[in-house]
């Protein structure tokens, strides 16, 4: 029988001795390193990134070194973080680039918001126990096949800031508007976006009816009309100018309004109380309603006295009646022009220059903001594709001669296109009592019989009224191919639309770091709840793409890359 081989002793004290040295080695330099205080908390660098040690007794304890081979760098040797701050960066994208271009190969690129941001740690121990990585992940896992997992908490943090940036809350917990220095509204990037997107509609459209009035050719052209003759729709736009003189007309028609004539003691004391300065603009703002209103009255009243005249012929009488009504209307302009050139168009010059309290709380942007809307309106309306024909309606002034039938002609569309609500209406209006009765019955009739044909051609040849406005449909209502093509042209429009709204966002979007971020209530609660101290942020855009080299999706872009890209592609296919 073979005798068993035994370590020799030479061997076994080698061996001793190398795990003596190593217990040793570990055991001395643990001992050697910082000590953590009593109930305090050390962050560290550790072989698997930042974590803490707690130190939960009444005595201190020692912090341990991660064992490292000595001579090597297999190990990672624990140190406590420094207290200076670190710059963290994240990004978010609320837009694929072809939006702001209009290029269609720029759909597999984003145009990122890039959010730089200082953070330092001021209370360790809530930084670690608020922010729970673990349960974060787990989170991120539920949310897609391929979500990248948060790295550290400093990127816990950055992210909410860049959400409060984007979607924030932007009222205060009492549901008033938060506001900057200047007092006026403040606005998170998601407000901005749809201010812009409001705004630019209303001007654009207002800006197509003054160009089909005044058919002016240049910018130049457009913006010394609109500053220098009526400033009023300059100041904030068109919405903004209606609603203001809106308001004064609710305010003096109101029996406890504060502002009534008849002024009291008690009327006299809120006045001062709701702002004499506010009062003012609306007032002004009404006024300069009712010279627009009276422009449009005495040029309809003017035509009116042009087709008496062809009426009346020779008759004397007659003839002095009407040139009574030009003088009344003569002396009503010059009245009117007056208060246009010495107070109307001098007030409202100030407030469209001026950035104060009053004129930001209104238009809730700056001189230079809303100069550049109206400059993106302008632009879109003298360069861009015309948005009047992506709809699935066209708008006919009635000129001379126009009736029914020969727009039906005209546009190439089929009587019911023409003959729709909303010009049986005008219609209407231009027969006598005996076809209105008549026009009146076949209408009836048709409610049972769903035949508008009679009725059409009772009206088809009669002559419209000049100037008035006739919707003609270009296809057939509530058909799969109406609903379609519906569709069709809400998709150009708004891609018309985009491409100047994102350029005007991208150009004011560093304001929200400017003004939104210093008020907004959700940074002190992150500086709170965490225990960490938010220094510098900036925000820039930069074009990126949407995938990684490796062809893979963005975690940042997640949303965008289904609901944009993904979509495309699958409309494309079908």
């Amino acid at each position: 029988m073979l005798e068993e081989e035994r370590p020799s002793r030479w061997g076994r004290w080698l061996i001793s001795t190398v795990l003596g040295v190593a217990a040793i080695y570990v055991v001395g330099d643990g001992y050697l390193m910082n000590r953590i205080e009593p109930h305090t908390v050390v962050a560290v660098y550790g072989p698997t990134g930042i974590r803490a040690l707690v130190n939960g007794t009444d005595k201190p304890r020692r912090m341990w070194k991660w064992p490292r081979i000595p001579g090597t760098f297999i190990g990672v040797k624990e140190e406590p973080i420094k207290d200076e701050a670190k710059t963290v960066r994240t990004r978010f994208a609320m837009y694929t680039t072809d939006e702001l271009t209009g290029n269609p190969e720029d759909a597999e690129y984003v145009q990122a918001y890039v959010v730089e941001v200082e953070i330092k740690v001021e209370d360790w121990q809530k930084f670690f126990e608020e922010i729970d990585l673990d349960e974060i992940n787990r989170e991120r896992r539920k949310a897609g096949p391929f979500v990248r997992l948060v790295k550290d908490r400093f990127e816990v943090v950055a992210d909410q800031i860049a959400d409060i940036i984007r979607s924030g809350r932007t009222t205060d917990r009492f549901g008033k508007p938060l506001r900057t220095e200047e007092g006026y509204p403040a606005m998170n990037l998601s407000e901005r976006i749809n201010y812009a997107y409001s705004e630019l509609i209303s001007r654009r459209n207002f800006l197509i009816a003054l160009l089909d009035h005044h058919h002016f050719k240049t910018a130049e052209e457009i913006k010394r009309y609109l500053k220098e003759e009526i400033p009023w729709y300059w100041f904030a736009g068109p919405d903004i100018f209606e609603l203001l003189a809106q308001r004064y007309k609710d305010i003096q028609e109101s029996i406890f309004s504060p502002y009534v004539e008849d002024i009291s003691p008690e009327a006299s004391q809120q006045r001062f109380i709701f702002g004499e300065d506010r009062l003012e603009l609306y007032r002004e703002s009404y006024r300069a309603y009712q010279y627009e209103k009276f422009q449009v009255a005495r040029e309809a009243a003017l035509k009116e006295i042009k087709m008496h005249r062809k009426a009346y012929g020779e008759k004397e009488d007659a003839e002095k009646l009407l040139r009574w009504q030009e003088e009344k209307l003569e002396i009503e302009k010059k009245r009117w022009d007056k208060v246009k050139d010495e107070e109307l168009v001098p007030f409202f010059k100030y407030y469209c220059s001026a950035d104060t309290e009053l004129a930001l709380d209104i238009r809730r942007v700056s001189a230079e903001e809303n100069e550049a809307l109206w400059e993106a309106a302008i632009e879109e309306v003298l360069n861009g594709e015309d948005i009047s024909k992506l709809s699935p309606f066209i708008i006919h002034k009635v000129k001379e001669g126009d009736t029914l039938a020969k727009l039906t002609g005209k546009y190439g569309v089929s009587w019911e296109q023409v003959f729709n609500e909303y010009t049986q209406g005008i219609v209407r209006e231009n027969l006598d009592d005996e076809k209105r009765k008549e026009f009146e019955r076949l209408l009836n009739q048709a409610m049972e019989t769903k035949d508008l044909q009679k009725a059409y051609a009772l009206v088809k040849d009669i002559p419209l009224k000049v100037g008035e406005s006739v919707l003609i449909e270009r296809m057939k209502k509530f058909t799969p191919e109406w609903f379609e093509e519906k569709e069709e042209y809400r998709k150009k429009r708004e891609r018309v639309v985009k491409r100047y709204i994102y350029r005007w966002i991208e150009r004011f979007a560093p304001k929200v770091v400017e003004e939104y971020v210093p008020v907004s209530p959700w940074m002190d609660y992150l500086e709170k709840i965490y225990g960490v101290q938010i220094g510098k942020i900036k925000l820039y855009v930069e074009k990126d793409s949407m995938f990684t080299k490796a062809g893979e999706p963005k975690d940042e872009y997640y949303d965008l890359y289904y609901s944009k890209y993904v979509s495309g592609i699958k409309e494309k296919e079908e």
